[in-house]
């Protein structure tokens, strides 16, 4: 190689440097901690005192890399951690430590049950309100003054260690009243819901993309999903006269688990748009290399004397590995598509910083496109400018 020749090819790479990230840097890819949470309980963290709000986080980040391997483990993971938690988290609020100092100061004198006994009342009077009629938003109303009762019950007691007995409670009536709350405007009663979300959740699957329906078993799983019968007319006469109780139980079972699955299939979704977003460095990588063989094939060749060139071959290689990067490009511009409109909120950040540093290797590679052989002569002393 003559000295023209290496300070050429030096000068290609020194360009290329500052433009392009090095073979295999990881391009950052962002998911939010509370993904697959609903919105209630997204608010309620966001309630927390600061330094519980970043220590819950933080455990909720640790289920994330679960998620590339089964959305169910993630989902009971992360159930786990907010089982856990949340509860004496919820005690640092200030309503709540308020209403639990106010409960243990007055207890002794004007109640003659203690706060679990209290809280089995409350729930027997609450449940027992729940008619066949209700709607999404009773339920929600319902489980909220419920699930309140539980949370202050739990820190009036937490001082002592016997909150563990309310424990179960609070994180059962917090789950039925965000589902509920979630369900709110939709239907008109347990029945009705049913026969509702079992219509959404089939649309999700048939809907969505086939590899995240597959990924977490969504149609197996809904085909499982028990469908209660609805009460028979007599029944339902004897329910309206309150000859019976209505038994919504198992309509808020079914529940449950359309809800669950319809998570599941979004979560795979989201699993699948970090999947894409997080290959593209290889493939950026592979652009990067074309794009150097195709400059090494257009340096310029010394012939005798101070004259130099570049022939037609020497265009003709370069362009030939300007058009092996159209393949992992189109692969990219896909892959980016697909995770925005997968996951905008999560990925959208890393996909703007990943179409930036596409659009410095396009610039580069219509400039090999444009190269053409020629020849030229240095002046004496044969010095490159």
């Amino acid at each position: 190689m003559t000295f023209q020749r290496f300070v050429a090819l030096l000068t290609v790479f020194t360009f290329l440097a500052p433009a392009m990230p090095a073979v295999g840097q990881a391009i950052p890819v962002h998911v939010d901690a509370t993904v697959g949470l609903d919105e209630p309980t997204r608010e309620l963290i966001d309630r927390l005192p600061k330094d519980i709000h970043v220590e819950l986080i933080a455990a909720l980040k640790e289920a994330l890399p679960i998620l590339q391997k089964s959305v169910d483990e993630y989902l009971a993971k992360v159930n786990d951690t907010l089982d856990h938690q949340i509860n004496h988290a919820q005690c640092a609020l200030t309503g709540v430590i308020a209403e639990a100092n106010r409960r243990i100061k007055n207890l002794p004198k004007t109640r003659d049950k203690g706060h679990l006994e209290l809280f089995d009342d409350f729930e027997k009077s609450e449940l027992g309100r729940i008619k066949q009629s209700s709607d999404a938003a009773f339920y929600a109303r319902v489980y909220g003054d419920t699930f309140n009762e539980a949370t202050v019950t739990y820190c009036a007691m937490e001082f002592s260690g016997a909150a563990i007995n309310i424990r179960p409670d609070e994180n059962k009536y917090r789950s039925l009243n965000y589902m509920w709350l979630r369900l709110k405007g939709t239907c008109d009663n347990a029945s009705d819901c049913v026969k509702k979300q079992i219509e959404v959740t089939k649309h999700l699957i048939e809907t969505s993309d086939t590899r995240d329906v597959q990924f977490v078993r969504a149609s197996q799983k809904l085909e499982t999903v028990p469908k209660p019968a609805d009460p028979s007319y007599l029944t339902s006469l004897l329910i309206s006269f309150d000859l019976t109780s209505f038994d919504h139980k198992p309509y808020e079972n079914t529940l449950f688990q359309l809800v669950g699955i319809q998570d599941q299939v979004l979560l795979a979704r989201v699993r699948r748009s970090a999947q894409l977003v997080g290959a593209v460095p290889g493939k950026l990588s592979a652009i990067d290399e074309e794009i150097a063989k195709a400059n090494v094939a257009l340096l310029p060749i010394q012939e005798f004397g101070c004259g130099h060139f570049i022939s037609p071959v020497q265009v003709s290689n370069a362009q030939a590995h300007a058009d092996l990067t159209e393949a992992p490009r189109k692969e990219i511009e896909a892959a980016l598509a697909e995770a925005l409109t997968a996951d905008e909120k999560n990925q959208g950040e890393a996909i703007k910083s990943i179409r930036a540093d596409l659009a410095l290797r396009r610039a580069a590679i219509e400039t090999i496109r444009n190269a053409t052989s020629k020849r030229w002569t240095y002046p004496n002393p044969c010095a490159m400018h």
